[in-house]
């Protein structure tokens, strides 16, 4: 106990944009008519907490954050005005790893961790002009291990790491019959 250490991180981050999408009727490459006007505003917010516990050459680390992400679309030329939104809330993603430390120079790492992406802005609302509220974030496992050394100095640093990534709901791009861009959730991702 006396040669051991233990640290506790925790926090919130909060993020806010605002975006206005007009989508105008291509005429032979110039500027045409006004065919939507959408007002987007994206919130993204979350806690997260890391214990790290080094004990003598060990270092292992927990972490969790939960997170909340929303959008509202608001369409200025419906009439009335049409509004929409959608939520990806209380969403965990936890990580644990683990790193043994080998002298000053050398360490063997380990971890596992889940995390996801949700849809950005331009998936949600694409150029065909459409919007998919429908669409699930992309959600992972990652494994992940490797070596790491530095020089004498700390003037030089290199790691080798091999990992497995696993995701689900992965988000790809589609054409529809008049070249417009969606997007939708099409099936798992094995990355090695």
């Amino acid at each position: 106990i006396n040669q051991s250490r233990l640290t506790w991180h925790t926090g919130i981050e909060y993020q806010k944009s605002f975006s206005n999408v007009k989508v105008f009727l291509n005429e032979s490459g110039k500027k045409g008519s006004l065919q939507s006007s959408d007002e987007i505003h994206n919130q993204q917010h979350f806690l997260f907490t890391q214990l790290n516990w080094q004990i003598k050459d060990w270092i292992i680390s927990g972490s969790v954050s939960l997170n909340n992400t929303n959008t509202s679309i608001e369409n200025d030329l419906s009439n009335p005005p049409f509004s929409s939104g959608y939520q990806y809330k209380n969403i965990v993603a936890p990580r644990l790893a683990i790193i043994k430390k080998i002298g000053s120079q050398y360490a063997l790492f380990a971890s596992v961790a889940k995390g996801f992406s949700p849809p950005a802005t331009a998936e949600v609302f694409p150029s065909g002009g459409v919007i998919n509220a429908t669409l699930a974030p992309e959600t992972g496992i990652n494994y992940e291990s490797g070596f790491r050394a530095s020089s004498n100095n700390n003037r030089f640093y290199g790691e080798t790491n091999f990992f497995y990534f696993q995701m689900k709901n992965t988000i790809v791009q589609r054409r529809d019959a008049a070249g417009g861009d969606y997007f939708i959730n099409a099936g798992s991702t094995r990355q090695k």
